[in-house]
């Protein structure tokens, strides 16, 4: 009898475990989670607008194969363009035929990378905050703070949306206006 017994509760928690184990999250859960922080699909579209003028847009407009590797084409109204992609959990620019991390959304809190060809140090200083721009008011936000020897910028990225807001640093800590931008609006493709 109490062989059995044992038996009942080894199946009983065997069938627990697997029960739980459809509930729990997926192992790529932070793979996945870190895409919604830059959501990359054709047919995205972000509208800013600037604190001094020259509000923007951007829009994803297609995809582009270089070495066998798939990049988005980011077209900015204003003229500039980024091939951007996503590889386990961050999304690299390219930029002088040489990827860099823009988001490395598994980065230990103040742990710096290198962001681009200048050497500029990039961090995520805060995560899990809410923000608020003229498109709504987004909770579990990430900040990425980047520096370089000229100037700084601080980005908020919200799940689900991309980059909501970005502010620039003079050298000495004074805001340049014109680096300042508010996500006003966004479509995303699914």
């Amino acid at each position: 009898m109490t062989t059995k017994i044992r038996y009942l509760c080894l199946i009983t928690l065997l069938v627990a475990i697997s029960g739980c184990n459809s509930l729990t999250t997926p192992k790529n859960d932070s793979t996945e989670k870190h895409r919604s922080y830059y959501p990359l699909n054709v047919g995205n579209f972000w509208e800013y607008r600037v604190l001094e003028g020259n509000d923007f847009d951007a829009s994803i407009t297609e995809k582009k194969s270089i070495h066998d590797t798939t990049y988005f084409v980011v077209n900015i109204s204003n003229g500039g363009q980024n091939l951007l992609r996503s590889q386990d959990s961050s999304i690299y620019r390219r930029t002088n035929n040489k990827d860099y991390i823009v988001l490395k959304f598994n980065a230990t809190l103040n742990r710096s990378w290198t962001a681009d060809s200048s050497e500029r140090q990039t961090y995520i200083d805060s995560r899990g905050f809410k923000w608020k721009v003229p498109a709504g008011t987004y909770e579990d936000c990430i900040r990425v703070v980047s520096v370089s020897s000229i100037d700084s910028t601080i980005t908020i990225f919200a799940p689900g949306v991309g980059p909501i807001w970005s502010q620039m640093y003079g050298k000495n800590g004074v805001i340049v206006i014109a680096g300042g931008q508010s996500l006003t609006q966004f479509k995303l493709n699914q």
